[in-house]
């Protein structure tokens, strides 16, 4: 019988914020069952069960006999790739065995599969989907759900879902396969038949790592690879399968940057092919191919050539014409021709591709946005500006597309690796735009769309999540809602402790684990989440500006030269901004080195936090030089600025930067922020949410030293390897009385009449935790963020910058949420009772049911800083309250004196009572303070606090 084909086909990746415009690497996808032509040379007679081959018994009717000869005549023109014959073979052949077996039979689910192999070979991927589809029903119904061969045809069936460019279905599918074939190992053990299911486990683990890959989850694909050479190599290290797994680990190197690595498992791959197989067999086309674009990356075009060309060439003699994957190797061999300047060759071959994918996968698959996204680098290396333009949009429109669906399951770390691979797009945009002259509108607009739509859209993604499932709870609803909050409780209190032994390593590991099932959960149970990420567009966002009113839109980036090699392609990280304003004027500015203006951001900061620093008005001036004064002409005539920040930028009260004239920013202009233009569609015209969204809420002065009544000791922390010692959490985490929130909360209840207040020992973390979206949260306590590799004592807060970075792993980020949160009750004796610590961190922040809070105001110290992230906002309580479902916040930047905080609090909601938008409340204040007392005109006094999210009026 027939061997297996292995058709080798990739979307386009790439790694963190380097190369969209990467060569799409090849990366083998094994296998289709039942066919060869690429890759493993075993027969299907080795890796199939008897089940899989139509029956054959002694006394077969005729027109069985013939259904029998035509699909072995069919099979057999399938190796010789004869295609068209093997179809019209095989379609007889199901045809007969519908009419005598009836339409549910093994034999019938055998031919259905092999047409879909058919269709799959020729790239037509809805017919093969189809025929799978039927396959695998049949062989469920007659087989029973733990057969192997459903087993494989859900591999197969997975493997043509995600070549169409769907990259969420396909993981369960396998993960489902993957049950089935581990089931059958344990009964076979050590028979003869282990080998073959090994290898089957081997084929699926591959097609997992690419299905990882093609999400930009480098590490869980070189897991599943790792696994998967290591089952190949139990039949021999000269075996082709051997190489065709370190073609595809190669492969994986390459997009992660690790090109030394990458050129090892590919040279041995290509060792291997070249010793056990044909001069032109499919499988070297692969290898060559993704040696050739380490090369490339390194600046070796000649070679890059080379090798293209030689794998383009193998793959014309054995695929038809129009496969999708000689539109890969097309797309490979035209940039290394753009590079080096032979755009003419190149536009060809890009059109080809096209033209090719267009047909094949259909107009809006992911991969025919990377080919018009190359095609938009050619014109722009030949200075073809609108060109260019005009062909980002169109491939920025697909890969929305995509990125929406994406979106809609999964857990928020494979969400925001997903979401990574497209960083290099923005990138490009806003350097085309930028480095146009003169400039261009449709570039502007291409640039500003492009970070509109991606920046900060995981925690959109998960906060829309999570409210579909709040706004319609069902039991299980909520008690998957319950166990992640108590996961996270849980790691939380254990990352807090530290973290020294192999078992506390091995617990953290393990409630991530369950944490991001519980995500993966939600995902999969929110089915309005969809329609409730509509795709932001700049006529949208106009239309919700007031007039006079703009949005400053910041974005730290990198600038794309279009004409260099991949590894030095971009160059130092800079700032842009735009403006966008409700008369739809729109306007972008280079900024500057990122780097300087973070060294001025520092140096504000420090002046921002000494009362008795005279040189603030000076820092703010350099700064507003940087960020406002490029922008002047723009905001003419506008009252109102909503800033979306970036970087560093998350971490400065822009109402405190002064012009040349020493007038600060807020003396012109209402300031509120935002994580991104893009919530100016989303914010919600009513409160209406939980139970309590009638109500505010005051939680103030807790007991930090005492915890309640019925509260049990917690031992102390344990050392730890961490870069925050436990024995600084000691020292750090200690926290000396407010008493003078305690005055804040009783003035503060003559204007929020009716308010619930909870003090002292019932200030507590299980308190918190149990309020259902109150109106109004309203929390005075110490807030802590722990910088990494700091030391802070508990008489001074040492400030460091924290530097742009790209999106780290989960396990950083969830540690950058534990440094960030509050201060309750028993918090010094790490006991609140109910199993609590009493610190709320920012990641337990995020379990809160905050749906219908129209606003959550924390009075205490530095509670808006945390780990600064580039297109992400803050990782801290402003990100974890988003996520929470509150629609604004009300966060210092910095500690203030008591009586000062008291002061502006009480001014504050008596001018949010008197309906006076949230935004403009606090500037008023500001104002007041800062034309009242000499003592307190200082910014250190009035500009700490900042209002993020809606800035409407907070009561009806």
């Amino acid at each position: 019988m027939s061997a297996r084909l292995r058709p080798a086909y990739s979307p386009s990746r790439r790694f963190r914020a380097r190369a969209c415009f990467r060569v799409a690497l090849a990366l083998l996808c094994v296998p289709l069952s039942s066919n060869t032509l690429v890759g493993d040379t075993s027969t299907l007679d080795d890796q199939q069960s008897a089940a899989s081959i139509p029956a054959s018994p002694a006394n077969i009717s005729p027109p069985l006999e013939e259904a029998k000869q035509l699909q072995q005549d069919a099979d057999r023109l399938i190796e010789e790739r004869k295609f068209a014959d093997a179809t019209q073979k095989t379609e007889a052949a199901l045809t007969i065995r519908r009419q005598v077996l009836g339409a549910m039979h093994p034999d019938v689910a055998y031919s259905a599969s092999r047409l879909g192999i058919i269709a799959f070979y020729q790239g037509q991927y809805e017919r093969a989907e189809a025929h799978l589809t039927e396959a695998l029903t049949i062989r469920q119904q007659t087989l029973g759900a733990d057969h192997v061969d459903v087993a494989q045809t859900l591999n197969d069936l997975a493997t043509v879902i995600q070549v169409r460019g769907d990259y969420v279905r396909p993981e369960r599918m396998y993960q489902t396969a993957l049950g089935i074939y581990e089931k059958t190992l344990t009964t076979v053990k050590a028979s003869p038949r282990a080998a073959a299911v090994e290898a089957q486990i081997a084929e699926l683990l591959s097609n997992l790592g690419r299905l990882y890959y093609a999400r930009g989850d480098y590490l869980r694909s070189e897991a599943q690879y790792l696994k998967a050479l290591a089952l190949r190599e139990k039949r021999g290290s000269g075996d082709p399968g051997v190489a065709e797994v370190l073609a595809n680990v190669g492969g994986v190197y390459y997009s992660w940057g690790r090109y030394d690595d990458a050129v090892r498992a590919l040279e041995r791959a290509l060792a291997i092919q070249e010793k056990q197989l044909p001069p032109n067999h499919p499988s070297m086309a692969t290898s060559n191919f993704n040696l050739a674009a380490v090369y490339l990356n390194r600046g070796d075009f000649r070679s890059a050539v080379t090798r293209f060309e030689r794998a383009l060439s193998i793959d014309r003699e054995a695929l038809d014409p129009q496969h999708p994957r000689l539109a890969t190797r097309m797309v490979g061999l035209a940039e290394a021709l753009r590079l080096s300047g032979e755009y003419a060759r190149a536009d060809v071959l890009y059109e080809q591709a096209l033209a090719i994918r267009e047909r094949s996968l259909g107009s809006a698959h992911p991969d025919v946005a990377t080919t018009i996204m190359a095609r938009a680098l050619l014109r722009h290396a030949t200075g073809d500006v609108n060109a260019a333009a005009d062909l980002m949009l169109r491939a920025a429109d697909l890969r929305e597309d995509t990125l929406a669906f994406v979106l809609t399951t999964g857990s928020e770390e494979q969400k925001r690796l997903y979401l990574r691979t497209l960083s290099d797009e923005t990138d490009i945009a806003i350097s085309l735009d930028l480095s146009a002259s003169p400039r261009i509108a449709a570039a502007t607009r291409l640039a500003l769309t492009a970070i509109l739509q991606r920046k900060g859209r995981v925690v959109d993604a998960v906060a829309d999540q999570m409210a579909a499932l709040r706004r319609h709870l069902t039991d299980a609803d909520r008690d998957t809602l319950d166990r992640l909050s108590q996961a996270r409780s849980r790691l939380a209190t254990t990352a807090l402790r530290g973290v020294s032994t192999d078992q506390q390593r091995e617990s953290l590991l393990i409630l991530r684990r369950q944490i991001e099932e519980l995500e993966q959960a939600i995902s999969a149970r929110s089915g309005e989440f969809r329609a409730a990420s509509a795709r932001a567009t700049l006529p949208a966002i106009e239309e919700a500006l007031p007039t006079g009113t703009a949005l400053v839109e910041f974005a730290s980036y990198r600038p794309f030269l279009v004409r260099n090699a991949h590894d030095v392609a971009f160059g130092p990280p800079r700032y842009a901004a735009y403006v966008l304003r409700s008369d739809g004027m729109a306007a972008g500015f280079d900024l500057g080195e990122a780097a300087v203006i973070e060294q001025h951001v520092q140096r504000f900061r420090a002046a921002l936090s000494n009362p008795a620093d005279r040189t603030v008005q000076r820092a703010g001036r350099t700064l507003h030089g940087d960020l406002m004064a490029p922008l002047h002409d723009s905001l003419r005539d506008v009252e109102r600025i909503i800033v979306s920040p970036d970087g560093a930028l998350n971490l400065i009260p822009f109402a405190a930067l002064a012009d040349e004239r020493d007038a600060y920013l807020v003396q012109r202009f209402t300031i509120s922020y935002v994580a991104s233009g893009r919530d100016l569609t989303r914010f919600r015209t009513s409160g209406a949410g939980s139970a309590d969204s009638t109500t505010a809420v005051i939680v103030a002065n807790p007991q930090f030293e005492a915890a309640s009544r019925n509260a049990r000791a917690q031992p102390a922390a344990s050392p730890s390897t961490r870069a925050l010692q436990a024995g600084e959490l000691a020292q750090v985490l200690r926290f000396a009385p407010l008493p003078g929130t305690g005055l804040e909360s009783a003035a503060l209840q003559s204007v929020l009449p009716g308010a619930r207040v909870y003090t002292g020992i019932n200030a507590t973390e299980a308190q918190l935790k149990a309020i259902r979206g109150p109106s109004i949260l309203h929390i005075a306590t110490h807030g802590f963020f722990l910088r990494p590799q700091t030391r802070p004592s508990a008489t001074t807060r040492p400030y460091s910058i924290v530097a742009p970075q790209s999106p780290g792993t989960a396990s950083e980020r969830e540690e950058a949420l534990v440094r960030s949160g509050l201060a309750l009750a028993g918090a010094n004796q790490r006991s609140s009772g109910d199993g609590e610590d009493g610190l709320l961190t920012a990641l337990e922040v995020t379990g809160l049911d905050l749906w219908g809070t129209r606003m959550v105001v924390l009075s205490a110290c530095e509670t808006g800083v945390g780990e600064v992230k580039n297109g992400e906002g803050v990782y801290g309580l402003r990100r974890a309250l988003v996520l929470a479902g509150s629609e604004s916040q009300v966060m210092s930047l910095w500690r203030i004196p008591d009586a000062a905080t008291r002061d502006l609090m009480v001014a504050y909601y008596g001018r949010l009572r008197a309906r006076e938008g949230r935004a403009e409340a606090l500037r008023q204040v500001q104002l007041a303070m800062l034309n009242g007392e000499r003592t307190r005109t200082h910014p250190f006094y009035w500009a700490g606090f900042i209002e993020s999210g809606d800035w409407r009026p907070a009561f009806d």
